[in-house]
């Protein structure tokens, strides 16, 4: 695991611990069968990129994710989030990332 990858999921622990966890728990599962998911209501808060940014790292299956970009949210930190998603590297360099 990478720094950037213990950073982003050290941050979720501290801010979520009940997620803790499902965290530690479903890890590989993720790595080995998260084929496509989707992520809905996305308001590029800190908690969902870290998020996201764990699936990336750890999904080296991963197909296809769709974002659904939440109607309610600040456009502004929603395309700083998107930016930062589409830069960072992924564990499935095929993945394809919708914004939606």
């Amino acid at each position: 695991m990478t720094k950037s990858t213990r950073e982003c999921c050290t941050r979720i622990r501290v801010q979520h611990s009940r997620v803790n966890l499902v965290i530690d728990t479903y890890m590989h599962l993720i790595s080995n069968s998260l084929n496509t998911t989707t992520f809905k209501n996305f308001r590029a808060y800190d908690l969902q990129v870290s998020w996201l940014k764990c699936v990336f790292k750890y999904a080296s299956v991963l197909e296809r994710l769709d974002i659904r970009l939440s109607k309610l949210g600040d456009m502004n930190r929603i395309t700083k989030g998107m930016n930062e998603l589409e830069n960072f590297e992924k564990e499935a360099t095929a993945c394809v990332i919708k914004f939606l």
